[in-house]
């Protein structure tokens, strides 16, 4: 069973010039960086840790482990997930219905996912709801989905250590069909998944011997 810890905040959160202060500079690249969405690759018990502790926590306590969280996503090791969602300027209650629609795929991604359904998340029609996807992420909702499900994949393979099989993978990211699986990662990833893989084996191997 999977559980999702969401923090949704902007830039202007806490106001229009908070993050501008001098003593909160070090904090413009990571914000910088979050435009294009990253993933924390090492280091990333400190963050679990005080993501898990934020929902128990009340007003100062909370911002003050907001804050420690940030800190700790600065020196973590982390790559962008380039291209995954192109940053787009929107209001704040654009701002909220994007966030439901990812709570939403993030948390069922592994299920089938229709129009009819997403939409009505966000109480816009099939119509409206692909017109406004695509307007604040330049790609259409079913590529989001699929790379989203492909990233996923990903992380599967890179730690299976065989104990889970391609096919086994390809039901746990989503996939009804493994032939679209495989089509659809060497689509994006420009490999199979197999050798995807063998080569995140050989390179941890090489890591380890180091």
């Amino acid at each position: 069973m999977a559980h999702k810890i969401s923090l949704f905040f902007t830039e202007t959160t806490f106001g229009k010039s908070f993050f501008k202060l001098p003593d909160l500079e070090e904090l413009q690249p990571l914000l910088d960086i979050s435009k294009e969405g990253f993933q924390v690759i090492e280091n990333t018990e400190a963050i679990k840790k005080t993501m898990m502790l934020l929902p128990d926590l009340e007003k100062l306590d909370r911002f003050v482990c907001f804050f420690s969280l940030l800190k700790n996503l600065i020196y973590a090791d982390k790559k962008t997930l380039t291209n995954f969602i192109s940053p787009k300027k929107m209001g704040s209650s654009q701002g909220q219905r994007m966030q439901t629609i990812f709570d939403y795929v993030v948390t069922h991604f592994q299920n089938e996912i229709d129009l009819n359904t997403i939409s009505g998340k966000v109480h816009m029609t099939p119509n409206a709801f692909c017109k406004f996807f695509k307007q604040h992420t330049n790609k259409t909702f079913f590529q989001f989905l699929i790379e989203l499900r492909i990233e996923h994949a990903c992380q599967l393979l890179n730690r299976s250590d065989d104990r889970l099989s391609i096919l086994e993978i390809s039901e746990q990211s989503g996939f009804s069909s493994i032939s679209n699986f495989n089509r659809q990662f060497k689509k994006l990833k420009k490999v199979i998944p197999s050798r995807f893989a063998a080569e995140q084996k050989r390179r941890k191997s090489i890591q380890d011997s180091i």
